[in-house]
Parts: structure tokens; sequence; C-alpha cells
């Protein structure tokens, strides 16, 4: 079952296809892109899959589920759209069975909402037991990295966790600053201090951060 879009930049026309088709492999050439899982369409399910250069994949936001191998070539592009912590629902999710190369390929994210502490997104969920091969362009594993959109900062990690081989991206810690300055304070030697910082003392966007201040005398 294939259920998705194709759209041609080139003519502007868009293509959606509903239905049981025989797919053994879906390529994508120069000019092309495929959209995956548009919104309130099931899981789309394709073979494998060849992005060359100058090609588009994206995941809609929805899943796309990839019975084989994904291979995009330097040039290409996926495309993934966010707009919540959930995949398939909220963000783009590729279901991976085999071979997983991003060797050279361009990442574009749109991040669209306000995320919470601790929001990640499993783009590419690789089933398989073999590591992802390559990178994608510009972004090793722990770059930091601005999403379009609302400009977020991201961070790619090409094992997802510990034990896994998942291509996931998770928030950018953000380093907290001293928004409002912080007092002198008059101390009397050998007798106990106490001292309250006001609410408003720092600022950190992202929350969840363990902040140590030590007093100079």
């Amino acid at each position: 079952t294939v259920t998705g879009v194709i759209h041609e930049p080139s003519t502007g026309e868009t293509f959606y296809g509903e239905g049981i088709l025989g797919v053994t492999k879906a390529l994508l050439q120069s000019g092309v892109a495929y959209v995956g899982g548009y919104p309130g369409a099931p899981v789309t399910h394709l073979l494998d899959v060849v992005v060359q250069s100058g090609g588009m994949l994206t995941a809609g936001p929805g899943f796309l589920s990839v019975n084989g191998n994904l291979q995009m070539a330097s040039g290409s592009t996926l495309a993934v759209n966010i707009n919540g912590p959930d995949a398939g629902t909220q963000h783009s999710q590729i279901l991976v069975v085999g071979e997983v190369d991003v060797s050279g390929a361009s990442l574009v994210v749109n991040h669209a909402y306000t995320p919470a502490a601790g929001d990640y997104y499993r783009v590419i969920s690789n089933s398989g037991t073999d590591s992802i091969i390559g990178t994608f362009a510009g972004l090793a594993e722990g770059t930091v990295f601005t999403a379009g959109g609302n400009g977020t900062k991201l961070v790619p990690s090409y094992i997802g966790s510990v034990g896994s081989n998942d291509f996931v991206l998770t928030l950018a810690n953000t380093a907290p600053t001293v928004a409002n300055a912080i007092p002198n304070q008059n101390a009397t030697e050998d007798s106990a201090f106490n001292f309250q910082f006001a609410a408003n003392t720092f600022s950190d966007p992202d929350g969840g951060d363990t902040l140590a201040f030590t007093p100079q005398l």
C-alpha cells in the first residue's frame, strides 16, 4: 500500500496517491520530491528508497515505512517537519528495516512549536543491527544547529541512545544567564550567613539546569 504525495517543483503540480501498488524501489531523481504520510493518511509503505542528488524525501508529518534500504546520495535532501514530540502525528518519522545511508545528504528541519525540556525527535527508526552510514552534510554527531521555523537549536545523534542506531534530534541545552544583577552582601566573620536569590535572578530558556554559585570574599 502506497499513500503519499509526489510534488514536481518545475511544474508546480502535486499528485496524491492512495491505493494498492507493487513497488520494488522508489527512485527520487533531481527535482522530484516524495512526501509520505500526509496529514490524515495512513502509514506509507515502500521497499528500497534511493534519493539521488537534487531529490527530496519527507515523511509528512507522518510515518514512512521503508521495508528495505534507504539510500540518500550526496546533494539529496531529507525534509523533517516538527510540530510536537509525538512521532508520526506531530513530527516526521521514517521506519527503516534495512541499511540507512545518509552520506552527504542535506537535512532541512522546520520546527514549529515551543518545546518543553527533554523533548526529542526520533526521525529515523533503524530497526536493523547495522549502524547508520555517514552523516548529513555539516552535521556531525553532537553538532548544534538552528532549525528553520522558530529557530530552535537542535543536536543530531546517529546512535540515538545507548545501544541504539537511530537518528535522533534533541534540544540543545542553552546555558542559563544572569538576568538581574546579584547585589553585594555584608557578612559578619564567624557568623552564619544566609542569602535568598530572587526568583528572577537567572534566565534559563530550556530549564532543568543545576546552578552552582561561589561567593567571592
